[in-house]
């Protein structure tokens, strides 16, 4: 396995469809529903990449987001922003707070997508040696 990335997005067949191509590529994908779950897995185990919806029940994206990145432990990890109802407004703001790339699911491709995750896995493999 190359490294752990983390989906979150409470769209399930969305996350199978992630996580199935993520596996392909050799990398241990792990889907959570909520923020809640996520922060849980998190806690267990940093990824090295997360992959983040904005709409989701509970605690938003925007908000788990904010979490992360005010906490030492978690504010470098990269994370992609992956939303459907995402403006460009929304998406320009996220980049700004950290976001290191944004897609709109109605946009999406799963070759370039995979594409990007490869970039921001790489660069975690070259910072960790």
């Amino acid at each position: 396995m190359q490294g752990y990335v983390l989906v979150i997005d409470d769209d399930r067949t969305f996350t199978e469809l992630v996580c199935h191509a993520l596996k392909l590529d050799g990398y241990h994908a792990v889907a959570a529903s909520t923020a809640q779950q996520a922060l849980s897995l998190v806690s267990l185990c940093r990824p090295q990449l997360i992959l983040l919806d904005l709409v989701m029940p509970g605690i938003d994206g925007q908000h788990f987001f904010g979490i992360l990145k005010s906490q030492p432990d978690t504010a470098t990890i990269p994370i992609i922003i992956v939303s459907a109802s995402m403006t460009d407004r929304q998406a320009d703001e996220m980049a700004a707070l950290g976001a290191v790339a944004t897609v709109k699911k109605a946009r999406f491709s799963m070759p370039e997508f995979r594409t990007l995750v490869k970039k921001w896995m790489d660069r975690g493999t070259a910072s960790a040696a």
